[in-house]
């Protein structure tokens, strides 16, 4: 596998999603509206300034979002996110972001497996993991 990237699907945020993801994570992020796909005469006029697709690049990985989805029911709790950290200080810089305006599920704490271990709900409702294990001493 070369790579694997999450897709979300923000019901009308993702502008506004992506933005705050680029805060957490750095990056570039572009954005490319219904109005300015190929397929704007397909789609109703209402629908021309929504995000038919953004992506987030970023040192390690990447996201991508729409402000659609397949069918209307598709929610946003329907995954989480997994962030394998490279320190501790990285993962409470991404922490404190992704949990302001959301809810911390869980403080970052001890793990069973001898690393640290979060869990934070972020104001748009994507639940995100974060995880750092230090390297064995030795």
């Amino acid at each position: 596998m070369k790579a694997l990237n999450p897709y979300l699907s923000c019901n009308g945020q993702a502008r506004e999603a992506m933005t705050h993801y680029q805060t957490c994570f750095g990056g570039d992020v572009t954005f490319m509206t219904v109005g300015e796909s190929p397929v704007p005469c397909n789609m109703p006029p209402e629908m021309d300034g929504l995000i038919m697709h953004s992506a987030l690049v970023f040192e390690g990985g990447s996201l991508m979002a729409t402000d659609m989805g397949p069918g209307t029911s598709q929610t946003p709790d329907a995954a989480t996110i997994a962030v394998d950290c490279t320190s501790s200080e990285e993962m409470s810089k991404y922490f404190e972001k992704l949990a302001d305006g959301g809810k911390i599920d869980q403080p970052i704490g001890d793990a069973f497996w001898g690393g640290l271990f979060g869990m934070v709900t972020d104001k748009f409702g994507m639940t995100w993991m974060l995880t750092h294990t230090a390297a064995p001493k030795g």
